[in-house]
């Protein structure tokens, strides 16, 4: 790699956006600047040498049909610079970065109500995908129990053992983002006495 580039692997689960503009943040302060992202487990993030700042990042999730000119304008208007966008499960997070002024940490969301709409399109989104993946799941259950009581032992029925596992763990991943979701949103609530 390039002695301008560093690439660092790093997860962030969806409930855990707010840690994912800490890290850009520090990677910003410590001379290295955000600039590409890539898929995969951990997600590898890539930077570039720059000059140490203090940057502010924010991340934002909308929903497929609310990716729109007002949306983009509103944050442009705002001071907000654009810097990725990143295809998620049902829509898409944005990536923004703007200068940070002063001691405040200027944030996107600003009172708790919005920042609980982005959690309700968060558990909307993934639950979707969460009630998918426990139907594949019920319905790879149904065939395995057909096969083996029917006592056909045959490549069909193989393929449905890994095919069981892959989606529990599925399931259990799904379970816990969208159980942690729902507990950021109850803290929330409470800050905001909502």
């Amino acid at each position: 790699m390039e002695a301008n580039k560093k690439c660092v692997r790093k997860s962030f689960l969806p409930h855990q956006y707010d840690g994912e503009e800490l890290f850009l943040e520090k990677m910003h302060r410590d001379g290295w600047r955000f600039v590409k992202l890539y898929k995969g487990i951990p997600t590898k993030y890539e930077f570039e040498k720059y000059e140490p700042e203090e940057y502010v990042y924010q991340l934002d999730y909308i929903k497929t049909d609310e990716d729109t000119e007002v949306y983009h304008q509103l944050f442009l208007d705002a001071g907000w610079k654009e810097i990725l966008e990143w295809n998620g499960v049902g829509g898409k997070w944005y990536y923004f970065i703007k200068k940070k002024e002063g001691q405040v940490r200027e944030r996107i969301f600003t009172d708790v109500q919005s920042k609980i709409e982005l959690i309700n399109k968060l558990i909307v989104a993934y639950g979707g995908f969460y009630l998918l993946l426990v139907s594949l799941w019920c319905i790879s259950i149904n065939g395995a129990i057909i096969q083996f009581t029917t006592r056909d032992l045959s490549f069909l029925t193989i393929t449905y053992i890994p095919l069981i596992a892959i989606d529990l763990i599925g399931i259990i991943f799904m379970t816990y983002w969208i159980v942690a979701l729902v507990i950021k949103k109850s803290k929330l609530k409470k800050e905001g006495n909502l």
